[in-house]
């Protein structure tokens, strides 16, 4: 994807989306996902049961709000914080990924929006 625009890291964007999507990007959940990306310290003691759980939880919060796409830079990241991200996007069972040594772009599918 080129589009000569940069990309604004996850923490510090809000969309140009419906009134919805501020109280989505405040909430609780959302803040659980983030800290499940970029803290290892968070998942690194939990069962994998417990572990594929909390993935598919995040999954179905981001379908349920009609995210099909995450879009990780990777430069924009600290090394253990990334490898972290990776793993949690690529656990979530994306059905695409397309990856360089800057972007990562997961879609997890229109089939997920019927998850709820």
């Amino acid at each position: 994807m080129i589009h000569g625009r940069n990309i604004a890291a996850v923490r510090r964007v809000y969309p140009r989306a419906p009134d919805w999507s501020l109280s989505f990007w405040q909430s609780e959940g959302f803040r659980e996902f983030l800290d499940t990306l970029f803290r290892p310290e968070k998942v690194e003691a939990l069962t994998p049961a417990s572990r594929a759980l909390l993935v598919s939880n995040h999954r179905r919060l981001l379908a349920g709000h009609g995210f099909r796409f995450v879009i990780l830079d990777k430069t924009a990241i600290p090394a253990p914080e990334r490898e972290q991200a990776l793993i949690i996007l690529r656990e979530m069972a994306p059905e695409y990924v397309l990856e360089d040594e800057r972007l990562a772009v997961f879609e997890y599918g229109a089939s997920t929006s019927e998850v709820r």
